[in-house]
């Protein structure tokens, strides 16, 4: 852990502000080198100490992978419509309401006509590779047009085991 985390220390902070279990430790994992993209911090819980500093280490892992990377490489740039058959569409990922795109309001509504950029990932139902809308991945990655949806880090999980990190992220979600 030492090689990756610039400092990990017990966070009493959070005692009042948290629904975690009273007898848990909280630990906070913080990096702040080898990233534009700044500092980012995982929290983790435990009954132990080793169980409270390795979530906070492996919370710190999904940030980075999801956060800190150079921006992806996407697979093209694409109108939804021209690609439908290949891709996971904005829709069934979950956008917001009609009335929510008001004067202010960060994102902008999904249209199957407006270009994407798009990036490959594999459907966890049947293995295939699919097309997925870059901010829904990579929420910081550099855009040129505002986003469909805001950043989140929900739905991402880090795990030794791909299945085991696979069922962690729908879980969350």
């Amino acid at each position: 852990m030492a090689a990756i985390v610039e400092r990990l220390e017990l966070d009493v902070s959070l005692d009042r502000i948290t629904s975690w279990r009273v007898r848990d430790l909280c630990y906070r994992a913080t990096v702040t080198r080898g990233s534009e993209a700044g500092s980012f911090v995982g929290y983790g819980t435990g009954a132990t100490v080793q169980e409270a500093r390795a979530r906070a280490v492996m919370e710190w892992v999904e940030r980075y992978a999801q956060f800190g990377p150079a921006p992806p490489r996407t697979a093209r740039t694409a109108r939804a419509a021209s690609i439908a058959d290949v891709a996971i569409l904005p829709p069934t990922l979950g956008l917001y309401a009609r009335s929510q795109y008001i004067a202010g309001f960060p994102c902008v509504p999904f249209s199957m006509d407006d270009p994407i950029a798009w990036v490959e990932g594999a459907d966890l139902a049947d293995g295939r590779r699919r097309l997925v809308p870059v901010e829904f991945v990579y929420p910081r990655a550099p855009l040129g047009r505002p986003p469909l949806a805001c950043e989140t880090s929900s739905g991402t999980a880090a795990h030794v085991d791909p299945i085991a990190a696979a069922l962690a992220a729908v879980c969350e979600a």
